[in-house]
């Protein structure tokens, strides 16, 4: 039995092309293998800018490109390192600033980011360092400030954020607290003052604000206190001053403010103001007093506009003015009176305007003169 093989000739060269056409600008030259008709890189491979500089280099095995490539800028500083294994990049790379400086670095699997990737910034602080599987972000992504502070912290799952989630202050203490599912907050959301203390709290569900809201002034005191229910304000809505005491407090329904509400000044819970809302408008009766007790003003609102006869009054209790609304426009006569409780003068208005005819009270004789206001200034009587 007889067998019979076919041996090819192959030899190795080098390959020379050049920009345009001519000899004296060399564009690539690699080396080569002449097998028949056919020439396969396979070997040093070297790719030159027009200036001449050299633009990349590295190996190819058998037409595919293996081992370490790396490659510059026009003016001969580094700008990439990759290495590749069957024609892909596998395994470490660095991409590099102009000034030499990384820019990035990382690895590669099958052309794709895994394992852990960090970026620079220009003057060589970390930016972000973040962990990918077949490039797809999975695991822990750190980004910072161009000072060097950590600005995130983030936890990812299939390129979205599954799991804790920070954010820091640029002075880089820890602001947000938190964890997220598919990019949105889920569970307790927590809020720091620069200090560490707590500033405030709320609770997600359906990446909607679902449950307790409580915020704290950085004495450690409540500061506010209500409940979401998707993402609307719903029930009983309590405030507090600095120093603990209550401050207003009220009831909300479909996130507008509803029924009674009472707010106080700081200190001794001394009312300020009482009334009603309706549809989170100023509605009815509603009264406001001085930190002394004393009542400052008492008028009804409709739709959140004042109507009707208002009155209000000096510190000392005495009545200082008094008159009528029309669509939160003073209108009629308005009669004023000084701190003794004496009246001053009486002035017609139309739609917030005075016009019309005035009485003003001649301080000297005790007696009133009538004026008129003409475009809002009074006109003495001939």
């Amino acid at each position: 039995m007889l067998n019979f093989g076919v041996i090819s000739a192959k030899a190795q060269i080098w390959v020379e092309k050049y920009y345009g056409g001519s000899k004296s600008e060399l564009k690539e030259k690699f080396q080569a293998d002449i097998i028949g008709n056919d020439t396969v890189k396979n070997g040093l491979y070297y790719f030159y800018y027009i200036n001449g500089q050299i633009y990349q280099t590295g190996n190819f095995s058998k037409n595919q490109l293996t081992g370490i490539w790396t490659l510059f800028y026009e003016n001969g500083i580094k700008k990439s390192e990759f290495t590749y294994e069957n024609n892909q990049r596998n395994g470490r790379f660095v991409n590099y600033f102009e000034t030499g400086l990384k820019n990035q670095e990382g690895n590669y699997r099958n052309n794709l980011f895994d394992g852990e990737i960090s970026e620079y910034y220009p003057n060589g602080n970390i930016k972000i360092i973040a962990t990918y599987t077949n490039g797809i972000l999975n695991g822990e992504m750190q980004n910072y400030s161009e000072n060097g502070l950590l600005s995130t912290k983030s936890t990812y799952k299939n390129n979205k954020i599954n799991g804790l989630w920070e954010s820091y202050y640029q002075t880089g203490e820890l602001n947000y607290r938190g964890k997220k599912i598919d990019e949105f907050f889920d569970d307790t959301l927590f809020v720091y003052y620069k200090s560490g203390k707590l500033q405030r709290k709320s609770v997600y569900r359906n990446a909607k604000e679902n449950g307790k809201y409580t915020a704290y002034y950085e004495n450690g005191l409540k500061m506010f206190d209500w409940t979401y229910i998707n993402a609307k304000i719903e029930g009983q809505y309590m405030a507090w001053h600095k120093d603990g005491s209550p401050a207003e407090r009220g009831v909300y329904a479909n996130n507008e403010r509803t029924g009674k509400w009472v707010s106080y000044y700081p200190g001794k819970s001394a009312l300020f103001s009482c009334g009603t809302y309706q549809n989170g408008k100023f509605e009815g009766f509603w009264e406001v007093f001085f930190e002394n007790g004393n009542l400052k003003q008492n008028g009804n609102f409709s739709d959140g506009k004042c109507t009707g006869f208002w009155n209000f009054f000096y510190e000392n209790g005495k009545l200082k003015k008094s008159g009528k609304f029309i669509d939160d426009k003073e209108n009629g006569i308005w009669s004023f009176f000084d701190e003794t409780g004496l009246p001053y003068a009486y002035l017609c208005y139309e739609n917030g305007k005075p016009g019309g005819i005035a009485a003003l009270k001649n301080l000297n004789e005790m007696t009133f003169t009538r004026n008129l206001f003409i475009n809002l200034k009074i006109q003495e009587p001939n």
